[in-house]
């Protein structure tokens, strides 16, 4: 008698969501990019099938749209019929993306295939081959694009002496009325529930792995450049007669696409940069640095420092699309620092030629090129008892230390800056000002007030 529970939890698939380029691609790569998430739904898939798990949830945002693309749901309905050839049952709840539970499915699907209701929480109860009750699983789907019920509190269960797994899309923000306002707290009182199988943020996010353990899937395939890294689901281990104890993760990898943001530190560069073609040469030289040793496959998020947690080796992406930051001081800057956007393309489509163009996997197409140098600065130590500089060297540590000062700046700094931070409607122009990004965008200016009143480090 088995004496462990295995499934797959994933969400986010968004079946029907095109991959942001930025440009257009060769005919080849197009393919490959309206194809990565169906792969990883493959992919998903056979994972459940080779490893002979129980079964697997999805936690919302199945497809992108409430108005089901017809070749994502004939997919899926191809993925359900090999679940099904295998006895693997599927348990899926609705998000904000596609609200209403099965209520706009084109298709009929299998009997292994369970929507949730979204007018109130189902319980489902998994069985064994000889009808055996292991697990019970709870879900609700949103009724619309946005869902204000704090619809956690009704997920309730008879006993604590079976695995009781919930399933909730919720961007875990009780003062956020879209998307099922929930606290992580009030998560962990209800502690009939052993696993809370997350969806909403599209980053792997191990919240706790003791009972309940609170997990994000993440999206299977990155869609933006937003959303960069390794992207994959979990397998997740479980106790039959003791549920919620020593409750295990395994990370697995399933995006054939990478998005990769890399930045490279002109300063740190042994030879001196000088032109925008010294510059296309390093930029080259790292992209296949970053394939010979396969970097574009690291696997990074949080969580993965848990014993209870780990993540298989093999990642199987087909190439990588890539935002280049490039910072540090050099002589290239004073050469590109009035025609930077087009300096920016140029290197772009120099990048996309030697690499994308090569119609070899892995591929790298290169998104977009953001160069961000600046002059060189005089030598500090020669300036540093100057009454200029150290006037300029005290207002910079006061809008760090000053919230007054700090929150004037924020508003001068105007609306490309986000109120808030929401995971589902990020925009790649716009920026959450987090601590971070202020100290770099104040400590850049520093550096060229500095050049502008030094220029040439003389002190005067």
């Amino acid at each position: 008698m088995k004496d462990r529970l295995r499934f797959l939890h994933t969400a986010d698939i968004h079946l029907g969501r095109p991959l942001r380029t930025a440009s257009k691609v060769p005919d080849y790569l197009e393919q490959e990019f309206n194809d990565a998430s169906f792969k990883a739904l493959r992919n998903i898939v056979s994972q459940v099938i080779e490893r002979d798990l129980d079964f697997m949830v999805i936690s919302g945002d199945l497809y992108d749209s409430e108005a089901r693309s017809v070749k994502a749901s004939r997919i899926f309905l191809e993925e359900c019929r090999r679940l099904a050839a295998h006895n693997k049952p599927v348990y899926i709840i609705s998000g904000n993306h596609d609200p209403g539970g099965d209520k706009l499915e084109p298709f009929e699907y299998p009997d292994n295939v369970y929507f949730f209701d979204s007018e109130e929480v189902e319980l489902n109860q998994y069985k064994d081959g000889s009808e055996r009750v292991l697990a019970r699983v709870l879900g609700q789907s949103y009724r619309s694009n946005s869902d204000s019920r704090k619809m956690y509190s009704y997920y309730t269960v008879p006993d604590k002496n079976l695995f009781n797994l919930g399933l909730i899309h919720t961007q875990l923000n009780p003062d956020n009325r879209r998307y099922v306002p929930i606290s992580k707290s009030e998560l962990m009182e209800k502690d009939d529930i052993h696993y809370w199988a997350l969806g909403h943020i599209h980053q792997p996010l191990v919240l706790s792995t003791a009972s309940p353990a609170m997990v994000y899937s993440g999206t299977p395939q990155g869609h933006n450049i937003s959303e960069v890294g390794v992207k994959g689901c979990f397998i997740v281990e479980a106790g039959i007669g003791n549920p919620g104890d020593n409750i295990m993760l395994k990370f697995i990898p399933t995006s054939p696409v990478i998005y990769k943001k890399i930045e490279v530190d002109i300063s740190n560069i042994s030879r001196n940069l000088r032109t925008v073609s010294d510059l296309q040469e390093v930029l080259l030289e790292r992209a296949e640095e970053q394939l010979a040793n396969n970097l574009f496959a690291e696997i990074d998020f949080y969580g993965l420092e848990n014993d209870n947690v780990s993540a298989a080796s093999e990642v199987p992406y087909e190439g990588a699309i890539v935002r280049w930051l490039i910072t540090g001081r050099g002589s290239i800057h004073e050469r590109i620092a009035d025609n930077l956007d087009e300096a920016e393309t140029e290197v772009k489509v120099y990048l996309n030629k030697q690499l994308a163009a090569r119609g070899m996997k892995p591929f790298v197409w290169t998104h977009s090129v953001q160069i961000r140098t600046s002059e060189e600065l005089p030598d500090i130590e020669e300036i540093k008892d100057n009454e200029i500089y150290q006037a300029v060297d005290r207002v910079i540590k006061d809008l760090g230390e000053d919230p007054e000062l700090e929150a004037e700046l924020l508003s001068e700094w105007g609306s490309i800056w986000e109120a808030a931070e929401d995971h589902e409607n990020s925009d790649n122009d716009s920026f959450y000002p987090d601590q971070e990004t202020r100290e770099e965008i104040i400590e850049a200016a520093r550096d060229k007030i500095i050049a502008y009143l030094f220029a040439g480090g003389d002190g005067q």
